[in-house]
């Protein structure tokens, strides 16, 4: 991914951070994001995850680390984290905004950028940088 387009998209994100109708478009996702973000947006099949991430955002602004970190660091429920890297490039939005709402409600934040990058680039290597980033607190060296 050009780091450019992310970190353009990022902080047209951060911009909107006290702007409460834009959070709320966001939040509902869809044209109305898009109407928001659209000459930040990229118009092929990364567009999704682009979309997802800001919904995701929207719900909670804060920064922290890499997600699978955050997740032993808040010992969120193996089982859980479990069933969000193992899933599918169709499970996983689904699987990943339940995760983001338990983040959300123990007060803590997420890299956004390195979130971004994970989900486009989504399969075995990222799934396997998760899997150690959780179940041993380091990261894989591939």
């Amino acid at each position: 991914m050009e780091q450019n387009q992310e970190m353009i998209f990022l902080n047209r994100l951060k911009s909107l951070k006290k702007d409460r109708g834009a959070l709320a478009k966001l939040r509902r996702s869809g044209i109305d994001s898009i109407s928001i973000l659209a000459d930040v947006l990229p118009r092929d099949w990364k567009q999704k995850w682009f979309l997802l991430v800001a919904e995701c955002w929207a719900d909670n602004t804060r920064d922290g680390g890499r997600l699978a970190l955050v997740c032993r660091n808040l010992k969120i429920n193996e089982n859980r984290f479990k069933v969000l890297v193992f899933s599918d490039r169709e499970e996983l939005p689904q699987r990943l905004k339940s995760i983001l709402r338990i983040i959300t409600q123990k007060g803590s934040g997420v890299n956004w950028s390195c979130l971004l990058n994970d989900l486009i680039y989504w399969g075995e290597s990222i799934q396997r940088e998760w899997a150690m980033d959780f179940w041993t607190g380091e990261k894989s060296h591939e």
